[in-house]
């Protein structure tokens, strides 16, 4: 297929680390300042290790976990201004709310997303 990773596929893997809220900040700071990019505190932890990873030359790939504008006051104290707002969320805050309580059963479950699904 031509991708010069392809025979290096079985040995790929999961790997875990640290981050706190100090790692957080200093990470969506690093990113912001280096790539213009603002991240959410999630993907910093993900940035954050995959940064002190051991890779063996392999591409590490850190997917985005949220929106930072969920995590407002951290990315105000990481760059000090507030993320955007995507468009489709203005106003989240004043839709209706629809809950459904319902008892811990897979068959309970799966008969109500079949359901809403034909809805």
């Amino acid at each position: 297929n031509g991708t010069p990773y392809m025979d290096k596929l079985p040995t790929f893997a999961f790997a875990s680390g640290r981050s706190n809220h100090a790692d957080r900040i200093a990470t969506i700071r690093d990113v912001w300042e280096r790539y213009g990019v603002m991240i959410d505190t999630h993907t910093a932890d993900g940035v954050k290790v995959a940064r002190e990873l051991d890779s063996g030359g392999l591409p590490v790939v850190v997917l985005e976990t949220a929106q930072p504008v969920k995590f407002s006051e951290t990315i105000q104290e990481a760059l000090g201004c507030d993320p955007e707002r995507p468009a489709e969320l203005e106003g989240i805050e004043t839709l209706p709310q629809r809950v459904e309580v319902m008892a811990p059963d897979v068959e309970a479950v799966k008969a109500f997303i079949v359901g809403r699904v034909s809805d």
